[in-house]
């Protein structure tokens, strides 16, 4: 019987990952709290990122592994520097016009600019990046 309490102890005390455990008003767990603290200056990619942020219960940037973009109507990537372990992006279907923050993701390895504004030259230039995969037009 004392196992069995004990085990049910450990699976409630598990099961509330998410929550506060207060003991007489003193804090004997608190969850850790979403990073939402970053600046970026385009507003849809800081839409885009705090939904990824949300969805994945994010408490870091160095969590953040794969971003999904597409269609965001995201023009610039100015701050997305901060999310530097970024594996995976997709920025398809965006008015993009600057792409300099690509070239500090180092740990970048899949990028998808298909359908987007960039030139030729922009898109060539994306071949100087370590990627194990690039998605872009055909017409360049």
């Amino acid at each position: 019987m004392k196992y069995l309490s004990i085990s049910i102890a450990t699976l409630w005390l598990c099961s509330c990952t998410n929550y506060s455990l207060l003991l007489n008003d003193n804090a004997l767990y608190q969850p850790p709290s979403l990073y939402l603290n970053f600046s970026v200056v385009d507003a849809q990619l800081e839409t885009c990122l705090v939904q990824h942020i949300e969805d994945l219960n994010i408490t870091s940037p160095r969590d953040l592994t794969r971003l999904n973009c597409s269609y965001g109507g995201i023009n610039t990537l100015d701050g997305l520097v901060q999310f530097s372990r970024l594996e995976a992006l997709s920025l398809k279907g965006n008015p993009l016009a600057d792409i300099g923050a690509l070239f500090q993701l180092v740990n970048l390895r899949s990028l998808d600019v298909s359908e987007t504004k960039l030139s030729c030259e922009q898109i060539g230039s994306l071949q100087d990046l370590p990627l194990d995969q690039l998605i872009s037009d055909d017409s360049c």
